[in-house]
């Protein structure tokens, strides 16, 4: 079988980042889980998975995937818009 034609990352930094956020999105969701004070936990849990999406969306413009890196990067937008939206909520 030929696997040459599924390629997910473009180099390897590309794939070491994305699993560090996700492992940090993780961490930080579990902590606000655990303390229930901190407000603001969950707009940086939102802008941790929009630069996660931005980071897949270079990955897949690396990767020449048209669909796959203009779906990701509007959905990493959505995400940060998300994030500031519910700051100014939590700030107010």
């Amino acid at each position: 079988m030929d696997f040459e034609g599924i390629i997910m990352y473009y180099n390897t930094k590309f794939k070491i980042i994305n699993i560090t956020i996700s492992i940090v999105t993780i961490l930080t969701a579990i902590f606000s889980i655990v303390n229930h004070n901190l407000k603001m936990i969950m707009p940086i849990v939102l802008m941790l998975s929009g630069i996660q999406q931005l980071i897949m969306g270079i990955n897949s413009f690396k990767l020449n995937k048209k669909k796959e890196y203009t779906l990701s990067i509007g959905v990493s937008i959505f995400l940060f818009l998300c994030s500031i939206v519910s700051i100014k909520l939590i700030n107010s």
